[in-house]
């Protein structure tokens, strides 16, 4: 008797399981079922469900059948696709559907369960194997021998989420085998919340002793189904373990072997070859990878043909790599040894050093080698060891793109090749300018003494005392070069030679007017308060005015900002005044008193551009006034070009490899001022080549390096507001494989009805390409909009008028992708009118205090909730937090007082 009554409680349990699992799928027709032996005997929704299953439809179907015989037509009609499927039925026909046949039907869903929701007809292994394999390796060190006893205590299930999303349980070992029911209840709630897992069985079931098998592995097959939460946690541990994102699924992505064999090098296998590897034959690169595994201790699952093959079963593929976390990890050959080297500032001609430190006992020095690489060709390197060091040396002999590779044992240790940049060295550059002083009109001659090669990349750069810049021109000499410039005014003449991008020296040349020179304690002053060479001379002249002005007031300044300078006459008492013109207009400047001697001027430039200063002592203008004045604006330089058409979805500048980048700056309004920048790669700074007129500044470059870079951008050595600006370079061009395209985002998989939904096609490691989308529905296409973004990636768009399923077909230059069809189920959209909003917040408040409301959508459906609030002038912030089980927390924060609008919709419609 008591046997009978088990039997009966777990067909009840299995029952409902698998009613669950049928409803979740027949909810994409807005279809359901009550019971199993009834609902399914005309055929109608069994023909429903294996078109959900299949993303296609199957053939004409009685809709309301009359009789027996249509009855076994749409019966007929939905058996014969599940077996053109390639799913064995065994022991079942139409009578036994039409007939009722519980046992039977159940076995029937089985069959379905296992191959469109466990695996597929690629797989081998049993489908309870496989689970019960990857489980024991995602769960270690918890023991998990099978599906029932080992499970319903919920310890497991808390593991299993902690594995899948960490931090989600993360306090599961201290959970208490006696609470079962409390354990499994949050489990699935957690699941459900977090991880899309829907509720195909009760906690009371979940932890029941007459819990199935079957009805067990339906729920947890949850967790390892494609794109399912232990699907990407095994992507993700894989892509931790080879510190790569470019991993997205665990098909196709393995089908050429080289990520197989990098997991194997990543644990210190050996890979004959590695990386140099001939990813186009496939099978070979394949059969390297297993059995490199094998070696290691992970024993192959499949032949190298079938893991080449992109229908592999995902399932089989995710046992077989979760049995690489039970190996211990071991130094690779890349590993053995690492690279110790500075190469920032290497120049021709000069001895550069590097260091290789054996950091394995097991390496072998005689397997080490150094290799350097050139514009020209291999370039002399030598090494030489120690105990655990090697010293090695190399001398560059010409500018340009070098790289430095470490072998061991013929493969590229971890880091390398290191790429750098050999310039010319600046420090045989010698200069002489023949003047440090000159008068107006007179000659002045700048000599640069450099080799020949290095004549092509040295030029000078001269500053006038008003800011123009201009390069001057050179002549060859013996020696090297020679520029010359004939002053027109006086001031501080300003000179910068640079080679190879560098700045070689700076100096400056005072120019001053011979009739208007002064006299002050014996020496003898021009316009600027600067001593002239050559005097002082044995000649009496009266020193009628001995005042010394000095600050930076008198010869820079930027606008807005307070800026001072101080005048001092020793002994004299007597007043000393200021006055400072910009344009032929006064500008406001206060005085005061620090002591007898000393005057502190303060004044606040409000337009770019040059200012005069006068000082007075005693009504006479002292030495050196009128004082020139350059006051800058670095607000007012602005880029010519609209960056958000040269930037990509994450603000970056977008660079392209190889190519020029040219940035235009306006700097007509920010007054006389010197234009520099400096782009900082990966590979250090990159040369850069600048050019200057009164109106704009120019600066352009070519990036030969993959991944961030940083663009500092400066007006008269200051930072411009928006520098650096943030660029991104993806790197060569890479030639076109369309099975290199990723598609992501939640649209790819799943959408609701009249609500608009999206995904991104990557073709980043694909090469350049031209996508097209299809969207095929049972009774119509979808159209799909597409947008270019940036390195090759698309945004694409749709909205699905009403609930269905649809195979969404991606190509890259007319090339299918081996991943398609993806299928997209399309759900029916949230019902706004049953979602309950409460909460004292909706009575108002107070300004700056949070306003608390609870909006419940359980009995909505799934939808997306979304807020705003605000007054006839401001915003208020909205924050939503869900709660789970369908409930969410809005919290509002207004700022002032006064009346708010709240609007809460739900999937774009307005709640009750």
């Amino acid at each position: 008797m008591n046997s009978v009554s088990t039997q009966d409680q777990w067909l009840v349990i299995q029952q409902k399981t698998f009613l669950n699992w049928a409803n979740e799928h027949l909810i994409h027709s807005n279809r359901s079922i009550d019971n199993l032996a009834s609902d399914l005997c005309d055929g109608v929704n069994l023909v429903a469900l294996v078109e959900a299953l299949q993303y296609q439809k199957i053939g004409k179907v009685y809709s309301k059948p009359s009789t027996r015989i249509q009855m076994l037509h749409n019966v007929s009609l939905a058996l014969q696709a599940i077996a053109d499927d390639n799913v064995k039925l065994v022991n079942i026909g139409t009578d036994d559907i039409v007939g009722g046949n519980l046992k039977l039907i159940l076995g029937l869903l089985w069959r379905l369960i296992i191959r469109y929701q466990i695996t597929s007809s690629k797989a081998k292994a049993p489908p309870s194997r496989l689970m019960l394999t990857w489980f024991q390796n995602a769960l270690r060190p918890l023991t998990v021998s099978n599906f029932t006893t080992d499970w319903k205590d919920g310890i497991a299930l808390h593991a299993l989420l902690e594995f899948c999303k960490p931090g989600l349980s993360p306090h599961w070992r201290q959970l208490s085998p006696n609470n079962s029911l409390q354990n499994c209840r949050l489990a699935m709630q957690l699941a459900k919340d977090h991880l899309a897992v829907p509720k195909m069985i009760s906690a009371e079931d979940f932890c029941s002793p007459n819990l199935d098998e079957q009805s067990a592995m339906t729920y947890l097959s949850y967790f390892i189904r494609k794109s399912s939460p232990g699907y990407y946690g095994t992507l993700n541990w894989i892509c931790k373990q080879l510190k790569t994102p470019n991993i997205s699924n665990l098909t196709t992505d393995w089908n050429d072997g080289y990520y197989l064999c990098a997991l194997v090098h990543s644990f210190g296998g050996e890979v004959k070859g590695w990386p140099q590897l001939e990813r186009r034959d496939h099978i070979a690169t394949c059969q390297l990878g297993l059995d490199g595994a094998q070696k290691l201790g992970v024993e192959p699952m499949f032949t190298a043909s079938e893991l080449a093959d992109p229908s592999i079963d995902h399932l089989t593929l995710m046992v077989y790599l979760s049995k690489f976390k039970n190996i211990s990890q071991q130094k690779s050959n890349t590993q053995s040894c690492v690279l110790d080297c500075q190469l920032q500032d290497v120049t021709v001609g000069n001895l550069v050093t590097f260091q290789i430190v054996a950091v394995d006992s097991k390496c072998k020095r005689n397997k080490v080698e150094a290799l350097v690489t050139g514009p020209s060709g291999p370039v002399d390197c030598q090494i030489s060891w120690g105990d655990t060091v090697a010293m090695g040396s190399f001398l560059p002999l010409e500018e340009g793109s070098h790289q430095l590779h470490v072998l061991y044992g013929e493969q590229e240790i971890d880091g390398c090749p290191v790429n750098f940049i050999v310039g010319l060295d600046i420090n045989q550059i010698q200069v002489n300018c023949e003047k440090q002083q000159c008068p107006v009109g007179q000659l002045c001659r700048v000599q640069i003494a450099c080799s020949r090669e290095q004549c092509d990349s040295v030029y000078v750069r001269l500053t006038s005392p008003s800011g123009e810049v201009k390069n001057l021109d050179k002549v060859q000499t013996v020696n090297g070069l020679e520029s010359s410039f004939q002053p027109n005014c006086v001031g501080k003449w300003k000179y910068e030679i640079r080679g190879s991008g560098q700045q070689v020296i700076a100096g400056e040349v005072h120019v001053y007017e011979p009739e208007l020179l002064t006299v002050a304690d014996e020496r003898v002053l021009d316009q600027e308060n600067t001593s002239v060479l050559g005097f002082p001379k044995n000649t009496d002249v009266e020193d009628h005015v001995e005042v010394f002005v000095s600050g930076e007031g008198i010869s820079q300044a930027t606008r807005g900002q307070e800026t001072y300078f101080t005048a001092r006459s020793p002994g004299r008492g007597a007043e000393i005044t200021a006055d400072l013109q910009v344009c032929g207009q006064r500008v406001p400047c206060s005085r005061e008193m620090k002591d007898n001697d000393e005057t502190e001027f303060c004044y606040v430039p409000t337009t770019a551009g040059t200012y005069t200063v006068h000082v007075y002592w005693q009504r006479k203008q002292v030495a050196g006034s009128p004082f020139t004045v350059h006051v800058i604006d670095r607000s007012q330089v602005t880029l010519v070009e609209d960056l958000r058409e040269l930037t990509d979805d994450n603000g970056r500048l977008a660079l392209e490899y190889g190519k020029p980048t040219e940035l235009n700056l306006d700097v007509a309004l920010a007054g006389p001022g010197i234009f520099k920048a400096e782009v900082l790669s990966p590979g250090g700074k990159l040369p850069v080549d600048i050019s200057q007129t009164e109106h704009r500044g120019t600066v352009s470059f070519v990036t030969l390096h993959e991944g961030d870079h940083y663009i500092h951008l400066y007006w008269s050595h200051v930072p411009l507001e928006f520098s650096p600006l943030h660029a991104y370079c993806p790197g060569p061009p890479l030639p076109i494989d369309a099975s290199k395209v990723r598609v992501e985002g939640h649209g790819a998989e799943a959408a609701r009805a009249t609500v608009p939904a999206e995904f991104i096609i990557n073709g980043m490691q694909a090469g350049p390409g031209a996508p097209r989308v299809r969207m095929q529905g049972i009774h119509a296409d979808l159209p799909v909009v597409m947008k270019a973004l940036k390195y090759d990636r698309y945004l694409c768009r749709y909205t699905s008028t009403v609930p269905g399923s649809f195979l969404l077909y991606v190509y890259w230059s007319d090339q299918l992708l081996p991943t398609c069809p993806f299928k997209v189920a399309v759900n029916a959209k949230g019902d706004a009118s049953k979602v309950w909003v409460s909460g004292e917040g909706l009575r108002g408040g107070i300004a700056n205090h949070e306003l608390m409301i609870f909006i419940d959508t359980r009995e909505a459906g799934p939808g997306e909730v979304t807020a705003d609030c605000h007054s006839n002038r401001h915003s208020a912030r909205c924050d939503i937090k869900e709660e789970g089980d369908g409930g969410y927390t809005l919290r509002v924060l207004p700022t002032e007082s006064e009346k708010h609008v709240l609007h809460i919709k739900y999937d774009g419609q307005h709640v009750p």
